[in-house]
């Protein structure tokens, strides 16, 4: 059984030097290419547009990447979508939770109403933050052993985090068994890289995700589990995540977002907007979407 989309085990979480950076760039670069073989013909693509792109800042930054401002965009506007879809209560379960910050975001979206469990292979302090609060709980747990940490959930999620499973799709092979035994009705979202990462944040995790790639994930699940993947950002967004936070990383100087936070956050949604109005082939990022009824 396949166990990664990638051909390589090069993690560049792990720290990497000269010739580890060069051959980590070199094997992506080759993992990335021919994106539209083997594809997946139950794949549905999507490009994400929304005309309200306004998004409360209680307890987020303001001056995040251009992906990430797209993904809690997408989390704004599809979890109350979802939140119907499972009948009005979501049981989340959050693989490379880090902080678990996303569960806090979905409660500020949802009104208080998602018991959310989070799992991470290293704990977080600020885990103790939610100490005492009954519908927050976390977990130390690897990606490649969760079975016993799936329980009764409903709502399975990733938020930029399988970029730096060594085995994505050994994971993805558990969510599927998951999917078949359980009764009740399954959503999945990952947020994942795409291609067009290894420019904009290079020497991060193992892998960007292309087409091809995606289709070995969702060629796991059977006709009846429902996959969409929707396209986030595309050159514009790109273009700005160079300017702002890629070239000034690798001349080595900090970043001028924290200082500059009006002028980021207006070039910010205009690169946003104009992604939107004019959605291209390139996308900046991937919401994968996979629906078990």
């Amino acid at each position: 059984m396949e166990k990664s989309t990638s051909i390589h085990r090069l993690n560049a979480d792990l720290g990497l030097n000269a010739a580890g950076k060069i051959n980590w760039l070199f094997l992506n670069a080759v993992n990335n290419s021919f994106p539209s073989r083997h594809l997946d013909n139950q794949l549905k693509v999507l490009d994400f547009c929304v005309d309200d792109l306004s998004f409360d800042y209680a307890g987020f930054e303001r001056t995040v990447s251009p992906t990430r401002m797209l993904c809690n965009l997408f989390w704004k506007r599809m979890l109350p979508t979802f939140e119907v879809e499972l009948q009005g209560k979501i049981r989340a379960l959050e693989i490379g939770c880090g902080t678990g910050i996303y569960g806090y975001l979905m409660n500020q979206i949802l009104g208080g109403r998602v018991t959310y469990r989070g799992l991470d292979i290293y704990e977080d302090p600020a885990w103790g933050a939610y100490f005492g609060q009954e519908q927050y709980s976390f977990r130390k747990a690897d990606s490649t052993n969760i079975e016993e940490y799936l329980v009764d959930a409903n709502f399975i999620f990733t938020q930029s985090a399988l970029e730096h499973f060594n085995e994505d799709l050994t994971f993805f092979h558990q969510l599927n068994e998951y999917s078949k035994r359980v009764k009740h009705p399954l959503i999945q979202v990952h947020l994942i890289p795409s291609t067009s990462t290894i420019s904009t944040f290079p020497w991060h995790g193992v892998r960007q995700y292309s087409l091809r790639n995606i289709s070995k994930i969702t060629r796991i699940f059977g006709e009846s589990t429902e996959k969409t993947l929707y396209k986030l950002g595309s050159a514009e967004c790109n273009k700005l995540h160079r300017k702002w936070i890629t070239f000034p990383n690798l001349r080595g100087v900090r970043d001028n977002r924290s200082t500059l936070i009006d002028k980021y956050e207006n070039e910010l949604f205009s690169a946003i907007r104009s992604d939107m109005n004019k959605p291209k082939e390139q996308a900046g990022f991937y919401a994968l979407v996979l629906k078990s009824f």
